[in-house]
């Protein structure tokens, strides 16, 4: 179910590009902060500075420059250090994406084993995620929906842990939900509302 779930994230996923205004937002703001990294040494020495900046800025950041995170940190960031690693490639953020995405399918058959006490609703749970149109749609669009999502997911399942476990190893399970919550509303705002629900249990 994991490979299934990886292939369908990850097939083709260098050729399909960016199709929403927002993808392309996020990946110049991607792209300056990854430009930024790189420059770093020129920029501390004043090797820049030497130069003429504006013609330097100009071919630093042909298609402008965006230095904020918006409200996406826990997303923005992987997808930062991705680039940085494999170069200015719309597919930075898509990788991240898919990544978490497939990590996902292992998480929704953990949690769900966990609550049913049944290996085969687990399995069944992480198949219809794995295959999810709208899931794979989000895990190959460079939105950080998809990370925030997982990390929700990941939170849910270390709470659900913690309710089954004994007293010395509970608060460590705790401490990774409220990890997990933090990185959940770091990735997407939009979550933070829900994040009042686990008050309730």
């Amino acid at each position: 179910i994991i490979a299934v779930a990886a292939y369908v994230r990850f097939y083709g996923l260098t050729q399909k590009g960016l199709f929403e205004f927002d993808e392309g937002s996020n990946a110049i703001r991607v792209r300056t902060y990854a430009t930024l990294v790189r420059a770093l040494p020129d920029l501390i020495t004043g090797h820049v500075v030497e130069q003429d900046l504006k013609t330097w800025s100009r071919g630093a950041f042909p298609s402008g420059f965006f230095p904020t995170m918006g409200s996406y940190p826990a997303f923005m960031i992987p997808s930062i250090f991705v680039s940085l690693v494999f170069g200015d490639h719309d597919w930075a953020m898509f990788s991240w994406n898919a990544f978490l995405g497939t990590l996902a399918v292992l998480i929704v058959y953990l949690l769900v084993r966990r609550i049913s006490g049944k290996a085969y609703l687990g399995l069944l749970a992480s198949l219809l995620l794995a295959l999810s149109p709208y899931a794979v749609m989000y895990a190959r669009m460079a939105l950080p929906h998809n990370s925030a999502g997982f990390f929700f997911t990941l939170a849910a399942w270390l709470y659900v842990e913690s309710l089954y476990s004994v007293e010395r190893v509970r608060y460590r399970f705790l401490f990774g939900c409220g990890v997990a919550l933090a990185l959940a509303a770091a990735s997407h705002y939009g979550v933070s509302f829900a994040i009042g629900f686990f008050a309730l249990f």
